[in-house]
């Protein structure tokens, strides 16, 4: 299967030279084209990762596992080094040892090199760490030692979220096996403040949506299980607006 990556092609939304005035209850137009350009650049991100789980899939038969495990089922490096032949960064893979932690000496010397993918334009964390985790918990993408393959997808992949951007609080060094963890009682917690009005989520068919804050927490929950059975198609943006959240 062929897959293809795209880049953000930001420079239609900075072409403007003259700031608009500001509308009544708005932000002042040019501001809006940032926040709009900083949206489209992580958003590329995302789906680039997600093009890289589609290649993985294609080579594996499933999705990675949040982790590989030692034989103590000890989780040693995240999904998000196992991606790397996917995003054409082979070399970079080959480097690493697979059968240590992250943090053995070889591995901690590659955190430094993160690739720009996994890197945020709004993200404000140290160099080294990322803000697009998986998700985590019983019924959802990345649980326990086991991968996925589309056949657990049952919700459809369409409907189902991977991947989000959180935070810089909650950032973690891009090759540990750490994750955001659903959180029943705060179901949005660790989400929202690195964008003007939402968040990026990327899909298991490799689309994104920008979620705002107000988005239904019942719903939220369903987009997020790989198998629930909910029937979410008229109730979420097919091409990621707002107005329909």
């Amino acid at each position: 299967m062929h897959y293809r990556h795209w880049t953000a092609v930001a420079w239609l939304l900075g072409a403007a030279t003259v700031s608009p005035p500001m509308l009544h209850g708005q932000q002042p137009l040019d501001q809006a084209a940032r926040d709009a350009k900083l949206r489209l650049f992580s958003t590329n991100n995302l789906h680039n990762i997600g093009v890289a789980l589609l290649k993985y899939h294609d080579a594996h038969r499933s999705y990675p596992a949040r982790a590989n495990f030692d034989r103590e089922e000890k989780p040693l490096l995240s999904w998000r080094v196992h991606l790397l032949p996917g995003l054409d960064l082979k070399s970079l893979h080959q480097e690493f040892r697979l059968d240590e932690a992250w943090d053995s000496e070889q591995n901690r010397r590659l955190v430094a090199r993160m690739p720009d993918v996994y890197r945020s334009p709004t993200s404000r964390a140290p160099p080294g760490r990322t803000t697009y985790l998986g998700v985590c918990g019983d019924g959802l993408m990345f649980h326990g030692s086991s991968p996925r393959s589309m056949e657990d997808i049952r919700d459809g992949t369409s409907y189902t979220i991977a991947v989000l951007e959180v935070d810089d609080d909650r950032s973690v060094p891009w090759t540990k096996p750490d994750d955001w963890q659903f959180d029943a009682h705060r179901p949005l917690a660790g989400l929202g403040k690195s964008h003007s009005g939402g968040f990026p989520a990327l899909f298991l068919d490799s689309s994104t949506r920008f979620i705002p804050p107000t988005v239904d927490p019942a719903l939220f929950r369903k987009l997020l299980t790989v198998a629930g059975g909910e029937d979410v198609r008229d109730r979420i943006p097919l091409f990621g607006g707002q107005e329909r959240w």
